[in-house]
């Protein structure tokens, strides 16, 4: 495999190197290079001028200043709703702060997942010693 890609790699070489050199080459004749010969070509001919025909027409759908000015107060307006009501002093414990810890302790227990038990872990050991007698090997490829 490897000398496939060293093969390639010399023709990629080879051929990044040439393949420039071909667009360098004289004509014999004339002793211009392909290349100069497309440029004097294009700048011999004729190119169309631009004129103020060609600007394009305003668009005629965008917003008006005062259609702005609407909504950028009524965004403003509602960055201060939220500032406001998500200020640090909307944020506080009314009365007993042990009574909220002790609910939220409870509610924290009670969702929590039970840690596997001896039993569970043995069933879980007998489930994956069925399953490796009846897997079988992968079939062969040949």
């Amino acid at each position: 495999m490897n000398d496939g890609v060293r093969k390639f790699g010399l023709l990629a070489a080879v051929c990044g190197i040439a393949l420039p050199l071909c667009a360098c080459m004289t004509d014999p004749t004339t002793g211009a290079t392909p290349i100069s010969q497309a440029m004097a070509a294009a700048v011999a001919a004729p190119a169309p001028q631009p004129s103020f025909e060609n600007i394009p027409q305003p668009p005629t759908d965008l917003r008006k200043p005062e259609a702005w000015r609407t909504a950028v107060g009524e965004e403003e307006q509602a960055r201060q709703r939220v500032v406001r009501e998500s200020a640090p002093e909307t944020f506080t414990l009314q009365g007993d702060t042990e009574a909220f810890a002790e609910r939220s302790r409870n509610e924290a227990t009670r969702n929590a997942p039970a840690a596997p038990t001896d039993a569970d872990r043995a069933a879980t050991e007998a489930y994956a010693a069925r399953a490796r007698q009846q897997a079988s090997p992968p079939s062969s490829t040949r």
